[in-house]
């Protein structure tokens, strides 16, 4: 037969054991929500680079209807920065639009043809 400490100490370990397991499924869970948490931070700012890239697009056709020899420049958009390059091939003008929002680059190349003021778009790819 058991003592009342033997009882005491085999309810003592029986606690510390369903606490211990109780703590590493708090952690794991706790974990997996910090982990989603910083891929959607991270798809957030992916997004936003890739709209700073669009707008930079968006921006070289603007200034090449008005100057037909635009070649590029640089433009800080909300939290991003984006650098275009405008490359010239007879009527059809080749943009590379370069977007950084927080270390997350993305980059945008479209091809159109300038037509006088008419600006026709040929291509439009996201490059990897």
């Amino acid at each position: 037969m058991q003592s009342k400490n033997e009882k005491g100490y085999i309810a003592l370990i029986s606690i510390i054991i369903i606490t211990a397991v109780i703590l590493v499924i708090g952690i794991s869970i706790n974990l997996s929500g910090v982990n989603e948490i910083q891929m959607s931070i991270s798809e957030n700012q992916s997004q936003e680079s890739f709209s700073v890239a669009e707008a930079g697009i968006s921006e070289a056709m603007i200034r090449l209807k008005r100057d037909s020899e635009y070649l590029g420049g640089d433009l800080n958009i909300g939290n991003g920065s984006c650098n275009i390059e405008v490359i010239s091939g007879g009527s059809n003008q080749t943009i590379t639009a370069t977007s950084i929002v927080n270390d997350l680059i993305r980059k945008i190349e479209t091809v159109v043809e300038l037509n006088g003021n008419n600006l026709t778009i040929i291509s439009w790819k996201e490059i990897y």
